[in-house]
């Protein structure tokens, strides 16, 4: 038994939900599959669907649990719905036990069990140990009980969710109109795209062209530290 300490980002996402990521699929055509019709859904009602039909959320185990409940919810589920012509996985996790790499890291490591391989290709690292020797300020971290209370549920409105595809010829438009317009040659592709996203959503939210506003997005950044 070994106790594993969060760091101070893991306390961070404490109040926030399960980490949550699903995989759709067609149905194989061989005959010795066999399969459960689930109402009557197809794989085209979910794709061809304008926005993100609301049905989807339930495709899902765990919605709407947050990660400090951890003590009596299971850290990981897994959800397989039954198309008519398809299926989808979904798998909900605990943030502060698994991050994005490590979610996709588990589905690769599945799928290779799934396909026969005694031995997967690559080992989880679970040690959590910071690489780096420093003064901890405190041994403790106490989180006032009024300031996490699991049994405030936030109750969105009705809003509509609706996923984009930007092809790989309009982000290169992006960039470069981006490019040119601030006379740099600096401007990633990535740096473009969110620029455009961000700038649709103030135009949404009829805010003030004066107004200064902040966009943030957690991203992979492993390669960058050293070690790895």
């Amino acid at each position: 038994m070994q106790i594993i300490e969060l760091t101070p980002w893991d306390v961070l996402e404490l109040q926030i939900d399960y980490a949550q990521s699903g995989l759709l699929y067609l149905m194989p055509t061989s005959e010795q599959f066999n399969h459960a019709i689930a109402d009557g859904v197809i794989v085209g009602d979910i794709l061809e669907s304008n926005c993100v039909p609301h049905v989807v959320r339930d495709f899902f185990p765990l919605n709407g649990v947050k990660n400090l409940e951890a003590t009596s919810q299971p850290f990981l589920a897994v959800q397989v719905t039954e198309f008519v012509d398809g299926i989808f996985i979904g798998c909900t996790n605990n943030h502060a036990l698994v991050d994005g790499t490590s979610f996709w890291h588990f589905y690769g490591s599945w799928a290779e069990i799934s396909s026969g391989s005694n031995v997967i290709s690559k080992i989880p690292y679970l040690q959590r140990q910071c690489p780096f020797k420093f003064d901890h300020f405190c041994n403790h971290i106490s989180i006032p009980n009024e300031r996490i209370n699991a049994s405030d549920k936030f109750i969105s409105p009705a809003l509509r969710e609706r996923v984009f595809h930007f092809t790989k010829e309009n982000v290169s438009k992006l960039k470069a109109k981006a490019n040119l317009e601030m006379n740099t040659t600096k401007i990633s592709s990535l740096q473009a795209g969110l620029a455009h996203v961000w700038r649709s959503v103030i135009r949404c939210r009829r805010l003030d062209h004066n107004q200064e506003t902040t966009f943030e997005v957690s991203i992979n950044m492993r390669e960058r530290l050293n070690p790895p």
